[in-house]
């Protein structure tokens, strides 16, 4: 209050004014400074997003590969003929470890592509670490989830798993 009343009391009794350039020239170091601040802010926060978004989608892939029971599931499951695999969709009141194996499988990388799309991972990096695995999986157990969607009346079941490896295949 007081700066603005000196100004406008000054001006009234034919004070020195403030004219547009001495207001800029004398306040240049603070708006240059100002906006470098602003600038290295944006700068960190976008790397350091992505670094994060890096470290999460290594440290996700590690965990798959660490996955005991992924491994066990991925070694059954790959001995066995697609066929014979996608019998295994209907009837899920029964218990099945083949079907149990498949859906822990198929549920741990709907995860990862949910994760892509929601910006959680980083896609390049992950694109380029499991890419074939992904397009991989989804040829091999297509059958099995059409099925499964069939059998449940589920149409998405899966869709983000899809949508990625769809994107990918291009």
């Amino acid at each position: 209050m007081g700066l603005i009343y000196t100004l406008e009391y000054q001006s009234q009794q034919g004070g020195p004014e403030m004219d547009d350039n001495s207001f800029f020239s004398e306040h240049f170091g603070y708006l240059l400074q100002t906006i470098i601040i602003f600038c290295a802010t944006v700068i960190a926060a976008v790397w350091g997003n992505a670094f994060l978004r890096k470290k999460a989608t290594i440290d996700y892939i590690l965990n798959l590969q660490r996955d005991k029971r992924l491994r066990q599931a991925k070694r059954h499951l790959l001995g066995m003929d697609i066929q014979e695999i996608e019998q295994h969709a209907n009837n899920l009141s029964q218990p099945d470890s083949i079907r149990d194996d498949l859906l822990y499988l198929l549920n741990c990388y709907e995860y990862f592509a949910v994760g892509i799309h929601e910006k959680c991972f980083h896609e390049k990096l992950a694109r380029r670490l499991n890419q074939s695995l992904m397009i991989l999986i989804w040829q091999r157990y297509k059958p099995f989830i059409d099925a499964l969607r069939k059998d449940k009346n589920l149409p998405t079941l899966y869709s983000e798993l899809e949508n990625l490896v769809v994107r990918w295949s291009k």
